[in-house]
């Protein structure tokens, strides 16, 4: 499960400072302990860092570089994705049955 935790941070990494950050706090409702995680995500990049909640120990990540994809890149990319995404739904029906395919928009 994820929540909405924080928005509007300012929130600096080794690679950069972005400003206007929302953070999420996922979660499982049934594990005991918490062991959740916080997931910053910035405008027009998205999800740059991932920390433990409520906890020193747990992952860290920290985005360390940005490739921008050219035209040719991003469409294999989105192609890739769309077939991991089917193939969730081939592994594990009973769990994705639940939500729709992704679906691949334009912007």
């Amino acid at each position: 499960m994820a929540r909405v935790f924080a928005t509007g941070q300012n929130v600096c990494i080794p690679l950069a400072c972005y400003s206007n950050v929302l953070v999420t706090e996922e979660f499982s409702p049934i594990e005991a302990g918490g062991g959740g995680v916080h997931k910053l995500y910035a405008p027009g990049l998205g999800l740059f860092r991932i920390e433990p909640a409520g906890s020193l120990v747990g992952e860290l990540l920290n985005l360390t570089s940005v490739v921008r994809l050219g035209r040719t890149a991003r469409a294999q990319a989105n192609a890739r994705t769309l077939q991991l995404d089917q193939r969730a739904y081939d592994v594990v029906p009973d769990v994705y049955r639940k939500s729709a395919p992704a679906v691949l928009t334009t912007r």
